[in-house]
């Protein structure tokens, strides 16, 4: 069991974390989601990430979703399991999200939370991806301190169900690590990296541990720090695990964005050359662009960094509605970008314009696909939210905040459901 100052330690530390949400598509952003996906960091999936990639019709999603709300109404009244409940209270969240019900979405899954987390003693890993999916929700709604609350929940859920030696407690370090990167707190997240570093090594898992030192390699080269990222890729050379397929691949991949950072084109070619992933897989991102934000934008980050509230005061409620669309796009076989489109989304459509642009300029690694296939086809949500703030002159906290654009790949996953 978690010693309760532990917990009230941890609250503290994510409650007090710099809200400088680092920008989407930002390296940091990039290799965690490569992680995710390639060295397979979390055992339990990113529910809401298991859309199908085809683009329903919403009507054929809101049919999906009334379906699936019947029979979870049918599965409460009588008295199911909480196995049978979580997976279709997360199979009704993950169709409300797909229709852009972020708000039904999070009432779906708090409420299965309060039904089952109960049950953390016989079913940890399933209560605890019910803790993800509505911590996922919770960030693309702008409510940061529900995202906050999830990741205390998975993490009390685990630590006080599962052994400490358990792959997916041990991967809680790397998770945190994670929040605290994406929060702008770098010398947080060095400090769980380094943790979660020291207890790989120490449960014999060199894979994970090379891994996750990766991770703090990636970091420092998000930060422009291109003198402490090769030498830590040069740390990483000289680990037992550093030609382990998955970490060779992830050290070539840093290679090449470092090489890319430099202006080195023919490293980078040459690295390609000899790159190759499997189409199994998701794509491995080298090079993507961020967008700039609008003036607007930084006043606002600016005036919430040195604690002097939203300059713009209230935004009227007409302009804080959450905004999404999906945007598909092949990934050819040479890790070039084509057929960029919006696929279906919310309101006028107009906002996504730079980010089209910006995906038709990455490039991933190359792909080994089979003879005749043009590419692999890849779903993204977008989410433009404003953060839940209290705005000046009011004591309710609302979306008033800067708004941040989300993203979340909506290409189906192969992998099981938690059990």
């Amino acid at each position: 069991m978690v010693a309760r100052p532990q917990r009230r330690l941890l609250h503290r530390q994510l409650s007090g974390c710099r809200k400088t949400v680092a920008k989407v598509g930002t390296p940091i952003m990039i290799v965690r989601r490569a992680f995710r996906e390639i060295a397979m960091f979390s055992v339990s999936m990113l529910i809401l990430a298991q859309v199908a990639a085809s683009a329903a019709p919403a009507s054929d999603i809101v049919v999906k979703a009334k379906r699936i709300d019947g029979a979870l109404n049918a599965c409460i009244a009588r008295g199911c399991s909480s196995p049978d409940d979580i997976r279709m209270s997360i199979a009704l969240a993950e169709a409300q999200f797909a229709a852009g019900d972020y708000n039904g979405a999070q009432r779906t899954l708090n409420a299965a939370i309060q039904r089952d987390k109960g049950a953390a003693r016989t079913f940890p890993r399933m209560v605890a991806a019910l803790y993800e999916a509505s911590g996922t929700v919770g960030l693309h709604r702008g409510d940061m301190d529900a995202h906050r609350r999830a990741i205390i929940g998975k993490s009390d859920t685990l630590r006080n169900n599962l052994p400490a030696n358990d792959m997916q407690v041990l991967l809680l370090g790397i998770e945190l690590g994670d929040y605290y990167a994406e929060r702008g707190d770098w010398r947080e997240a060095e400090r769980r990296y380094a943790a979660a570093e020291q207890g790989f090594s120490q449960e014999q898992q060199p894979r994970l541990a090379a891994l996750t030192a990766l991770r703090g390699a990636h970091m420092a080269f998000a930060r422009d720090n291109l003198p402490l990222s090769e030498s830590r890729l040069r740390a990483v050379e000289k680990m037992p695990a550093a030609d382990e397929p998955t970490v060779a691949q992830m050290r070539a991949v840093l290679a090449a964005r470092i090489a890319a950072k430099k202006g080195e084109q023919g490293g980078i070619d040459a690295l390609l050359a000899t790159l190759r992933t499997d189409p199994t897989t998701p794509p491995v991102l080298l090079h993507d662009v961020s967008a700039e934000p609008s003036a607007a934008q930084s006043a606002a980050e600016n005036a919430k960094r040195f604690m002097e509230g939203n300059p713009a005061g209230p935004a009227p409620s007409e302009a804080l509605s959450i905004q999404w669309a999906d945007i598909g796009y092949m990934v050819a076989s040479d890790g070039h970008v084509s057929e960029v489109d919006v696929l279906r989304g919310k309101g006028d459509l107009r906002w996504t314009a730079a980010y089209l642009k910006r995906i038709a300029k990455r490039r991933y690694a190359p792909l080994a696909l089979p003879p005749g296939q043009p590419g692999v086809y890849r779903v993204d949500r977008l989410t433009w939210r404003a953060e839940h703030v209290v705005p000046i002159g009011s004591l309710i906290k609302r979306p008033a905040g800067v708004r941040q654009l989300q993203v979340l790949d909506l290409t189906k996953a192969s992998g099981p459901p938690p059990s």
